[in-house]
């Protein structure tokens, strides 16, 4: 009993022993530091500190979170303006998203009207043959969910977002909340579409 009570609090005391490092490609490491040089960063890995020592760039590294809870910048993020992000989504959705409904995948290729995310969708064999449209409106409030991953490196964005309609006007009008799934296929860009989905959508709130 002694025993189990002894390697309970060793666990615990381990699990919040941790300096986790945040890096500017979005990794993070769990490390006990035990130098912050002038440019580089020394660290143990946490699951292994008895092991070798490991040191990085401080170029690399965006922020690091201590054990005790403080926080110490290294890199701010340089903040794009909403055209720049707006440019990205746009890339990104085009080179590399899908959705699957059902058997079918379709390709998913987008442009902006106004502050409105035109999505369109075709066969993922004839991308050119335009099957639909939607309007999503990402300046409103979204739910964004956690990355779903899949063991062959497929990925998939969900959110809940509010359906937009163009009137014959030009105007639009905001209809309901769907969900949206977007598939990537290209590790690493899942990260960078949704970041920058909600980097768009925070633009909006912060002026509400």
């Amino acid at each position: 009993m002694k025993y189990l009570i002894v390697l309970f609090l060793s666990l615990s005391t381990l699990s919040y022993s941790q300096d986790v490092i945040y890096m500017i490609n979005g990794d993070t490491i769990s490390s006990k530091i035990s130098e912050i040089g002038l440019e580089e960063i020394k660290y143990k890995n946490s699951n292994n500190l008895e092991g070798p020592n490991y040191v990085i760039s401080k170029e690399d590294v965006s922020k690091i979170v201590f054990n005790n809870g403080s926080e110490e910048v290294i890199n701010k993020p340089k903040q794009e303006s909403i055209e720049e992000t707006k440019s990205l989504i746009i890339e990104t959705i085009n080179k590399y998203a899908y959705n699957k409904e059902g058997i079918y995948v379709y390709k998913l290729s987008a442009k902006f009207d106004q502050k409105y995310l035109d999505i369109s969708f075709a066969p993922r064999k004839k991308p050119e043959k335009y099957v639909w449209n939607k309007f999503y409106d990402f300046s409103d409030n979204c739910n964004f969910h956690n990355l779903s991953y899949r063991n062959s490196g497929i990925s998939y964005i969900n959110v809940e977002v509010y359906r937009a309609h163009r009137k014959n006007n030009g105007e639009f009008k905001k209809r309901y909340k769907e969900k949206l799934v977007i598939l990537i296929e290209k590790e690493g860009q899942e990260k960078i579409l949704r970041d920058a989905l909600i980097r768009f959508n925070e633009y909006y709130q912060e002026d509400k």
